[in-house]
């Protein structure tokens, strides 16, 4: 399947939020894969979950339903992935969403880790 059905081409850039508890991990070791999801009833797990938009991206992390008080009471914080940094022959729409086919995809699944070298921190307090 080609990756231009998931990722229209004006898409240069990607977020993935998650919480200020774990910025200074990402931060040295970079987004990885094999950690427990934080909501219930997810079709992948396992796997870095990415959006188009800051707002998008920080939206899924405020509504994480699995996440430690302490952890959630941390803050929310959003790292912008460069997309021609990536492989994105791996890149896949996320499963969790039902699009129509009359929308862009906006929410993606990655299954491998992202290095921090990739990384850049755009958001610190959501």
């Amino acid at each position: 399947m080609s990756t231009k059905s998931f990722l229209p081409s004006h898409i240069k850039k990607l977020y993935h939020a998650t919480y200020v508890a774990y910025k200074e991990s990402i931060i040295s070791e970079g987004l990885k894969t094999g950690k427990a999801s934080n909501w219930d009833g997810m079709e992948s797990c396992g796997v870095i979950y990415l959006a188009d938009d800051v707002d998008v991206a920080g939206s899924f992390a405020e509504c994480a339903d699995l996440v430690n008080e302490d952890v959630l009471e941390s803050g929310i914080c959003v790292f912008e992935v460069d997309v021609d940094a990536i492989d994105k022959s791996i890149l896949q729409a996320d499963p969790n969403i039902v699009f129509d086919g009359s929308e862009d995809i906006y929410s993606f699944i990655y299954t491998k880790d992202i290095p921090s070298s990739v990384l850049r921190l755009v958001v610190e307090n959501y």
